[in-house]
């Protein structure tokens, strides 16, 4: 199975940490790819709330997370068609870019493909 995570920011920073740690506990399979999806570097202002380090700063937000998460595959884009996500089976989005939540809700049900949302307005 290969699961896309949109968003690396307040929830999807800790998000990928916990997939990781479930990764290494045996509780997710090793037949899983998990990757996360996002073209935003990381800030000072982001280490008060994000799960980034100082040593992080300028660097890709998902590169960052790959680099840290063994589990985790990077994806340095912004989801921009449907070809960004042919090949994913599940979807996370911890994105708070409503445009681009609006298209991977409606891609899903027209594909018949499963997503959570973890961002609320």
């Amino acid at each position: 199975m290969k699961i896309i995570q949109v968003g690396a920011g307040g929830t999807g920073s800790w998000l990928a940490e916990e997939v990781a740690r479930a990764f290494s506990e045996g509780q997710i399979g090793h037949n899983v790819d998990y990757w996360v999806a996002y073209n935003d570097i990381v800030e000072v202002d982001n280490i008060k709330y994000q799960n980034f380090t100082d040593d992080d700063i300028g660097k890709s937000k998902a590169n960052a997370l790959a680099k840290r998460f063994v589990f985790v595959e990077p994806l340095v884009q912004r989801i921009n068609g449907a070809s960004d996500l042919n090949d994913f089976e599940l979807f996370m989005l911890c994105v708070d870019n409503n445009s681009t939540r609006e298209f991977i809700f409606e891609y899903c049900h027209k594909n018949k493909k499963e997503f959570i949302d973890l961002r609320a307005e």
